[in-house]
């Protein structure tokens, strides 16, 4: 069985942030999690469906890291994005064989589905298979609808809200056991409204000439649809470590790492005196420097060569790697990126992406005055994220100066310059400069 990993698309829905699958959360980028779980479950032949832009640093994360020498990987571009599904099985179809699996990069599963769909291809080895995910409310996205059987009947994209055929939507887990007699079918649709693949599929559905089995998924799920997700995911991937009862944990077989405690820190790190380690499931990695009166709060994941200066606090985050936290600064529930200086900051609830400097004294706050639900604008439309809290979204290489206070559920682009003494009440656009 082969694997599709699907990691062309870019959406526009994540910006200000970069590409979405080579975002990292604790120690690795989204995409790594995801293969690793994949392989976790003995499926070692994946086929990366990547763009001319990030195929280089997918490359880089699976080819030079010698614990993934034994998978076999395939690399492939999907030259144009507009074909969604369609284009992404073009883009791999010379080199897939008869039987496939096809995986979203940005849909975060658990690896027990993998080895579900193992199961029931071996128990039942003439069936199409895709998963259904009840959903509690509804979800804009592709509903199916079954017999008592759970033979899928029809696939309808984003019905309206009370006329879902049912309570579960289509999940890209979708295992086609002869992937030939599928793809000819799927050339003949037309990819005008960028749902061909869908297309295809209710097209066997419906004319009942193959069986498509439907395994209801029943374990974690999130889809990376929007900025905010990462927060749930950041706090997935820190509480799956820190419940991680498996007692050839990596950072057990690493000899450098004094563990205490779900406490772990690298040999090499310099720890002075008074600092506070509070709660469970703390990792520090190599040369991290912290200094007098620090409190860490776990589960929280500072990665190697970063710097945290006296009075600092660091509550239930992960930052990345080469980072400078200044004295007195406080960053909660974040998900910190590479290469950021912090300088006196309160940083909670926010999303900041690499090569970013925040100066003296600029403040994000993350709580609307009258406690309702922060609505972000997402392509000119404000869309409800259903949290309470929410600060900042900041991209890449931007520099923000002193006293700037900003308001819950601004956006900031890239390449951004933000002179002090202001207040951000709206989003700031991409290479702007703003005083």
């Amino acid at each position: 069985m082969q694997i599709i990993l699907l990691a062309a698309w870019t959406s526009s829905r994540m910006q200000p942030l970069s590409d979405k699958s080579l975002l990292k959360i604790c120690w690795k980028s989204i995409i790594q999690h995801q293969v690793e779980t994949i392989l976790s479950a003995w499926l070692n032949e994946i086929i990366f469906v990547c763009n001319d832009k990030n195929i280089y640093e997918i490359k880089k994360i699976f080819l030079e890291n010698k614990k993934f020498f034994w998978s076999k990987f395939n690399f492939v571009i999907q030259k144009n994005q507009e074909d969604w599904m369609k284009g992404a099985i073009e883009a791999c179809e010379k080199i897939i064989k008869k039987d496939v699996f096809i995986v979203s990069s940005n849909d975060i599963v658990e690896k027990e589905i993998f080895e579900k769909i193992a199961e029931e291809w071996k128990k039942w080895n003439y069936f199409w298979v895709i998963c259904g995910k009840v959903v509690k409310k509804y979800f804009p996205w592709w509903y199916i609808s079954f017999d008592k059987k759970w033979f899928l009947n029809d696939i309808v994209e984003k019905p309206w809200e009370w006329n879902e055929p049912s309570n579960k939507i289509n999940l890209v887990l979708h295992y086609w056991k002869n992937f030939d007699v599928f793809n000819k079918k799927l050339k003949s649709f037309d990819n005008s409204t960028d749902d061909a693949y869908e297309l295809c599929i209710k097209f066997f559905a419906q004319e009942k000439c193959e069986k498509i089995k439907i395994i209801e998924y029943k374990w974690f799920w999130q889809a990376i649809k929007y900025p905010w997700h990462l927060f749930t995911l950041t706090n997935y991937f820190l509480k799956k470590q820190k419940n991680n009862k498996n007692k050839q944990n990596i950072f057990q077989k690493l000899l450098n790492f004094n563990k205490k405690n779900n406490l772990n820190i690298h040999k090499s790190c310099k720890i002075s005196k008074n600092v506070l380690f509070k709660g469970e499931w703390i990792v520090v990695d190599k040369w991290v420097k912290i200094f007098e009166n620090a409190v860490i709060q776990g589960p929280t994941y500072i990665w190697k060569n970063s710097i945290i200066w006296n009075n600092s606090l660091i509550i239930k985050s992960s930052i990345w790697e080469n980072c400078i936290i200044w004295y007195s600064t406080e960053i909660t529930r974040s998900l910190i990126q590479s290469n950021i200086n912090f300088h006196n900051n309160y940083i909670w609830d926010s999303i900041i992406d690499s090569n970013v400097n925040i100066w003296w004294w600029t403040v994000f706050w993350n709580l609307r005055l009258d406690n309702k639900d922060i609505l972000v604008e997402i392509k000119w439309k404000k869309i409800n994220s259903w949290l309470k809290k929410i600060w900042a979204f900041v991209g890449k290489n931007c520099k923000l100066w002193i006293n700037i206070s900003i308001n819950p559920w601004i956006k900031i682009w890239e390449n951004s310059l933000i002179v002090g003494w202001i207040s951000i009440l709206k989003n700031i656009l991409k290479n702007s400069f703003t005083k």
